[in-house]
């Protein structure tokens, strides 16, 4: 049930420690009798002030408010003075108990990571079959009546049930480089689970940072999650697939641990990387793969090492791959995600599918005393992403670099937004702008990140003013009519009405950027509007300092 309850608090975007689940879970404990206790059917005014109301008659009437007072909700002013403050969109935690304005909490649909999850669901339709169970029997009652009549002993006679024939181990990569994809983890769990064609699914944490040793977890991003070992996850009876998902990036995979661990457990278990970047974005390093032709010699669920590879196009016989160990390699993608349920549902084979090939020999790569290498400047920066970045991409980094602050939902929600229904809208898009090195976290926030210094100026002399603001138009656009399509955050709408207060310092939701504002000269016009109080005196260097009064 605690895992139960962690995985759906994980698909609504909602991250406890072991100590908060502690409490919600007394807090709900504790406050379920008092509920009837009351004089009146509605609830309190704390739970009515955190409800999400998408979809609701009041969630309805707030979006279309806030539609009609304000232009946008990527707002970068203060509220004018007045007795009506405009409607914004602000983020979950922005409330204040003192503070002065009202407001009401909001559920705004986000972006799915994982796109066409119905055709995923169908690829993965050959490993839908029951087996009969080996620890789980019932009675046949008619065969017992037979065995009784016809032998007088009063024995019965048991059949075994049928049940699902394979389990899923879903191992996810949560070292630094795999924060972009946490929601991308719980909607692939949700899929397998969805499935209905495994006996259990489980998730582990793969943390990919240490070279020598990766250490595995209980929960995915989690760090305080109780620790497992490889043998643990191991199923000797090979009736558990083993699937990891991750990028390749972390020191893990280039030092040859990861490769180790996922050789020891092809001994006994199907086992298959998934990788949610493109081919073109694979490591070369730490994730090299040959397309080769898979065939698992008719043997279904047969274990890694059971696999053969050869040669998609040269003469049988010529390269040998003796010894060596196949995982494939996945995008989540329809065809090679069939292909492989196709291979370890049946057993057959004869399609291409990229694999890495471990020959056991893999050893931890040394570190060499290099000389400091100085912080590439902004223009290098932008050269070496533009040189490996997809038009999309350079086009999403330009619209990233009007919008302020900039945290995982909003760079979603303008990705998506800004493409629209559009064919060539992929998620690792997204990934090339974060895996690009533009971006660095925010100092003292743990969500928010930046633009390396210089690189927003510049991706903004490549963007038209007109589209700018455009951006600002579609994401408005977007939250207002709710398009999303994946699960659902919180925040907050201002208004004239709410149950909550807003901080008077709270940000929006996504503002303008400072580079976007300085361009428009409404920076500097902000800065002539505080007041006197504040504003430092300008002494120009030839003239001799004002005695004080």
């Amino acid at each position: 049930m605690i895992e139960r309850l962690c995985a759906l608090l994980e698909d609504a975007g909602v991250e406890l420690s072991e100590v908060e689940l502690r409490d919600v879970l007394w807090f709900a404990a504790t406050t379920a009798a008092a509920r009837g206790e009351g004089d009146g059917d509605a609830p309190p005014p704390s739970r009515r002030s955190a409800a999400p109301v998408s979809g609701a008659a009041d969630g309805e009437d707030e979006a279309k408010g806030a539609q009609r007072q304000l232009p946008g909700a990527l707002t970068s002013g203060e509220p004018e003075p007045g007795p009506l403050v405009p409607a914004g969109l602000y983020a979950p935690g922005a409330a204040r108990p003192a503070a002065a304005r009202p407001a009401r909490a909001v559920g705004v649909r986000g972006v799915r990571a994982l796109p066409g999850t119905r055709r995923l669901s169908r690829a993965l339709r050959p490993l839908r079959r029951s087996v009969p169970s080996r620890t789980s029997f019932r009675v046949d009652e008619t065969a017992t009546a037979e065995w009784i009549a016809e032998t007088g002993l009063p024995d019965v006679v048991l059949r075994p049930r049928p049940e699902r024939w394979l389990s899923v181990a879903l191992i996810v990569d949560d070292g630094p480089s795999m924060v972009l994809w946490q929601q991308l983890a719980a909607e692939v769990r949700g899929l397998l689970e969805r499935q209905g064609a495994f006996r259990s699914v489980r998730t582990y944490g793969l943390d990919s940072a240490d070279e020598d040793r990766p250490v595995l977890r209980a929960r995915p991003y989690a760090p305080g999650a109780p620790r497992r070992t490889a043998r643990q996850l191991t199923d000797t009876s090979g009736r558990t697939v083993m699937l990891v998902l991750s990028d390749g990036v972390g020191p893990g995979w280039r030092g040859g641990a990861i490769p180790r661990l996922l050789r020891r457990w092809a001994r006994h278990s199907p086992v298959a990387v998934l990788q949610p970047l493109p081919a073109r974005m694979w490591p070369e390093r730490g994730m090299p793969t040959q397309r080769l032709l898979v065939d698992a010699g008719g043997r279904e669920g047969a274990p890694g090492r059971a696999l053969s590879v050869r040669h998609p196009v040269l003469p049988l016989g010529l390269v040998s791959y003796d010894g060596m160990t196949p995982v494939p390699v996945l995008e989540l993608a329809e065809g090679e995600l069939g292909a492989w349920a196709a291979l370890t549902g049946t057993g057959g084979g004869g399609e291409p599918l990229p694999v890495m090939l471990l020959d056991g020999a893999e050893k931890p790569v040394t570190a060499r005393a290099t000389a400091q290498v100085p912080e590439p400047t902004a223009e290098e920066r932008l050269r070496h992403f533009r040189a490996a970045a997809s038009p999309e991409a350079q086009r999403l980094a330009g619209a990233l670099a009007t919008v302020h602050p900039l945290t995982l939902p909003v760079m979603r929600l303008i990705h998506q937004a800004g493409a629209g229904r559009a064919e060539r809208f992929h998620p690792a898009q997204l990934a090339e702008v974060f895996l690009g090195g533009l971006l660095r976290r925010r100092e003292g926030s743990a969500e928010e990140y930046e633009f390396q210094s210089g690189v927003a100026d510049l991706l903004l002399d490549a963007v038209r003013t007109s589209d700018a603001l455009e951006t600002a138009a579609q994401v408005t656009e977007f939250l207002l009519h709710r398009q999303g399509s994946g699960p659902e955050f919180r925040a907050r709408l201002s208004g004239d009405h709410g149950d909550s207060r807003l901080a008077e310092e709270a940000l929006p939701f996504a503002a303008a950027s400072p580079e976007l504002l300085s361009r428009l000269g409404l920076l500097e016009d902000a800065a002539e509007e505080e007041p006197p109080e504040r504003e430092e005196p300008v002494r120009q260097p030839p003239e001799p300092a004002a005695p004080p009064p």
